[in-house]
């Protein structure tokens, strides 16, 4: 049966689920056939029959509006100014309408608030501000100051502050990020990661070198104590804290870290596991400028004898090694 054109009611189950019936079949016409035409006229069918049923107010009807608001956010010619107007008036209904029938602190209102922030984002800094922050507001009133969903509250706030030039004012909201997720989620969620990735781009950007390292120095802390010491995230810590030492001119505490590393690696995994002939590889650079390049050529021929063998000799980590081991003679 075709849905986008039958006519009539419902053939089965409440007219609510018939509208989720139509809303799914939506995303499938927009998300996998790029029927624009249809998942449109899918989307309208659902909000009038949502009308009809509920009446022009119920909250139901703000779902409808926010489909259609985000069908026309991803069409082709969405920087045209109707599709970018009409999109803003379909947020803005939404919003209204679920302000007056579920009250002002519902979190489905924080959600609008999001929407229609997203959209004017690009155009108007003050009023994506308060949109924001409200909805910020909103998540803390109703899940409590430490829930998971204000990171995205935080992470929305931070993003508009970077992106209009203003990198001290949206650091906060990365290093409030990152606390929220790392206590509800764990650190290593990759949401966790994310919200530090995020805040140690921005302090890239303003050179700050030392709050970085202290970063990754905590994060090295905890992935250790929480994950254990051989863990894939200790790991990746315990490098990144070796190569910043090492950029910083620490050779003998970073050398100590790629070797504790190492000598997990090795009991862990193997001497003969391709995760240690990486260990050796980052350690060889290192083992280059204390004790010379005929110590690095050893680490760097045993790491390519390891890669050859596990990985082929036409395996990029196998051509990097070799790159490396040609660069030291």
């Amino acid at each position: 049966m075709d849905l986008v054109h039958a006519k009539g009611a419902p053939l089965s189950g409440t007219e609510e689920a018939f509208s989720k019936l139509l809303d799914r079949l939506a995303i499938y016409r927009h998300g996998a056939l790029a029927d624009y035409k249809a998942a449109r006229t899918l989307y309208e069918r659902a909000l009038a029959i949502r009308k009809k049923t509920f009446g022009p107010t119920d909250a139901t009807i703000a779902i409808s509006l926010d489909n259609l608001g985000e069908l026309l956010e991803s069409e082709d010619d969405f920087s045209g100014d109707y599709a970018c107007v009409a999109a803003r008036v379909l947020y803005q209904r939404a919003l209204s309408i679920r302000e007056k029938a579920l009250g002002p602190y519902d979190l489905s209102v924080a959600i609008s608030l999001d929407k229609l922030g997203g959209l004017l984002e690009t155009e108007d800094f003050e009023a994506t501000r308060v949109l924001y922050q409200r909805a910020l507001a909103i998540r803390e009133k109703a899940l409590g100051a430490d829930h998971a969903d204000n990171a995205i509250s935080a992470d929305n706030l931070a993003f508009l502050h970077r992106r209009y030039g203003y990198p001290a004012a949206a650091r906060p909201f990365y290093e409030r990020s990152l606390a929220i997720r790392e206590k509800a989620l764990g650190l290593g969620h990759p949401f966790t990661y994310a919200s530090l990735e995020y805040l140690v781009r921005l302090l890239e950007s303003q050179n700050d070198l030392l709050a970085i390292r202290r970063l990754y120095e905590r994060a090295l802390e905890i992935s250790e104590k929480t994950l254990g010491p051989s863990h894939s995230i200790a790991t990746m810590y315990r490098d990144r804290v070796a190569r910043m030492l090492e950029s910083q001119g620490d050779l003998a505490a970073a050398r100590l870290l790629y070797e504790r590393t190492l000598a997990i690696s090795e009991t862990v995994l193997g001497p003969d596991h391709p995760d240690t002939a990486n260990c050796l590889n980052n350690m060889a650079g290192l083992i280059g400028k204390q004790d010379g390049r005929a110590a690095a050529r050893r680490l760097y021929e045993r790491a390519l004898t390891i890669n050859e063998k596990a990985l082929g000799f036409y395996a990029f980590a196998t051509k990097m090694v070799a790159r490396n081991l040609v660069n030291s003679l």
